[in-house]
């Protein structure tokens, strides 16, 4: 009985899961922008609608682009329209976001014919007619008031000398739009100062324009998009040319020039456009009505400026309207320094460690110590071990190289004087190796100096050392082995070398050593000892050992 009810109980929750995930319906959201991806201000204001809607995933955004800033015309229009005749019909939306102007007369002239009652949201809307919405009940938003005034105003305050303003603007539509909507404001100004427009321009001449243009005229920038030629250039070319064609400063209205060469301004953000928009769509979505929420045409607009361009024309921040947003600003001190402090820090913590583990560990532990340190730096850097490996190794034989082998014999002896236990030599030369690479050629003898390095090395005990002296000659620096102990096994390698057989048929290999017992400080007297040895062996006839103790 206690089973069939666990059975139960698990097939109901299954159930009620199941019913859950399908009553979780997504919402498609119809987002129409009217000018093209890619332009800043359009880009600003998805990114604006992507941040109301990222912590809902019940929301699936799709994107429509009338590129009206760079195509126009009758016959393009006439296209489009049809285009979303034929989309239109594809997918049921829960609401739709229109951006700008050219969209929003796009969804008022058509929405109804291409997506029924669907509620309407708008942002970035200019010169917004209250009158254009009276026979529609399924549409709010929140328009776009840029501040004019306030930005004559900043002007005149941060420059109170000026007797000109230059307003650069283009001549398309969005660019005349906007000059309707200051054209009334430059009014109350009209007795303090004069306005100079410049508008019918062509963008390669911009610079030869403003050759003898007083350079202490301050410009307020509108729209450059495109010019008297009909050529279309983004914001972001659009200051930039300005830039490269004038020293005066230029201030401006829109998020999509700043951080790009103007002083700053009460700025209009696409991003806030967007995310007010979506979050009316998300009001929508929970039950209410498009004409219930209201139409917000308060401004969204925030002082902001640009630190960098501040410093180049000399502006304080004190002159700036109080709670002023401030992009780029210069780090603080702690930041300026703050990679140097820490590495001093650093620097300083790792020589105390040394100082205390060399005063109780003496010398050995303190080279023990930074050998440690040098392998696990290599292990952290693979790049740096891979450099090491190729500074310390023959490249030929795979053991170390003449300069390193040096440095194990070195640092052997002087931990044999410091621990007393012993340290030998074998210095080992191939016979009648230029027989071999005269008979068989180069390639043939580099396969056997390869073979010979490798079987040496698969009998060495893990202690040991072994690394190519010059041209046929090895080193083998055997800690722990006396001289008895070393000629030992030098005359076991010397049986293992004689009996391989060679994948390159060379015939039979000996090698001739001599072998001693270090007894001096000197790694080179070591060497030139053993060398001593070596020649001896040569001159008895090769294929033998000889040490300190033949005679």
């Amino acid at each position: 009985m206690k089973k069939s009810t666990y059975f139960i109980s698990f097939i109901f929750l299954i159930l009620v899961l199941i019913s859950r995930s399908y009553g979780e319906e997504e919402s498609k959201i119809l987002v129409i922008h009217s000018y093209h991806q890619g332009l800043e201000w359009t880009d600003n204001i998805t990114l604006g609608i992507q941040s109301a809607f990222s912590q809902n995933e019940s929301i699936e955004l799709h994107y429509e682009y009338l590129d009206m800033k760079r195509n126009y015309g009758n016959q393009y229009f006439e296209q489009l329209i049809e285009l979303f005749r034929k989309k239109s019909k594809l997918i049921e939306y829960k609401a739709i976001i229109v951006a700008d102007n050219a969209a929003y007369n796009f969804i008022l002239d058509y929405g109804k014919e291409l997506y029924g009652n669907t509620p309407i949201v708008f942002c970035g809307v200019n010169n917004f007619n209250p009158d254009t919405i009276k026979n529609h009940n399924n549409i709010t938003g929140i328009t776009e008031s840029t501040d004019h005034y306030a930005n004559i105003q900043l002007i005149l305050d941060i420059h109170p000398k000026t007797e000109t303003i230059r307003i650069v603007n283009d001549l398309t539509l969005t660019g005349q739009a906007i000059k309707s909507e200051l054209l009334p404001v430059l009014n109350s100004f009209k007795d303090q100062v004069e306005f100079e427009f410049y508008e019918d321009f062509e963008l390669d001449h911009i610079k030869q324009d403003f050759e003898n243009f007083d350079p202490t005229i301050p410009i307020y920038l509108l729209v450059i998009n495109r010019d008297s030629t009909d050529r279309f250039v983004s914001y972001n070319e659009g200051i930039s040319i300005l830039r490269q064609s004038t020293i005066n400063p230029i201030y401006g209205a829109w998020d999509f020039y700043l951080d790009k060469g103007i002083v700053g301004g009460k700025i209009t953000s696409g991003f806030e456009h967007g995310k007010t928009a979506a979050s009316m769509v998300q009001l929508i979505l929970e039950g209410q009505t498009a004409k219930s929420i209201p139409i917000l045409d308060e401004q969204v607009n925030q002082y902001t400026f640009d630190a960098n361009i501040l410093e180049e024309y000399g502006i304080g921040q004190w002159q700036l309207p109080d709670g002023s947003v401030i992009v780029n600003p210069p780090p603080s001190n702690w930041e300026k320094f703050k990679l140097q402090f820490i590495l001093l820090m650093s620097l300083m913590l790792v020589v105390i460690i040394w100082l205390i583990y060399d005063h109780v560990k003496g010398k050995w532990e303190s080279l023990k110590l930074k050998t440690l340190i040098l392998e696990k730096s290599n292990e952290l850097e693979l790049s740096e071990e891979e450099l090491y490996r190729l500074t310390v190794t023959d490249k030929l034989t795979k053991v170390y190289n003449r300069n390193q082998i040096l440095k194990q014999l070195e640092h052997e002896i002087e931990t044999s004087r410091l621990t007393k236990v012993s340290v030998s030599l074998i210095r080992l030369d191939l016979d009648h190796f230029k027989t071999i690479n005269d008979l068989y050629g180069h390639s043939a003898g580099d396969k056997v100096l390869a073979e010979v390095a490798l079987v040496i090395q698969n009998q060495l005990d893990p202690q040991c050392h072994i690394g190519r002296y010059g041209g046929n000659e090895f080193i083998i620096v055997m800690p722990g082995y006396d001289q008895t102990q070393c000629y030992d096994f030098a005359e076991s390698l010397r049986h293992s070398i004689s009996a391989l057989e060679f994948k390159t048929e060379v015939g039979i290999i000996t090698i001739s050593s001599g072998v001693l017992e270090v007894h001096t400080k000197s790694p080179d007297d070591a060497v030139h000892n053993a060398g001593i040895l070596l020649r001896k062996a040569k001159a008895e006839g090769r294929n033998r050992t000889c040490s300190n103790s033949d005679s």
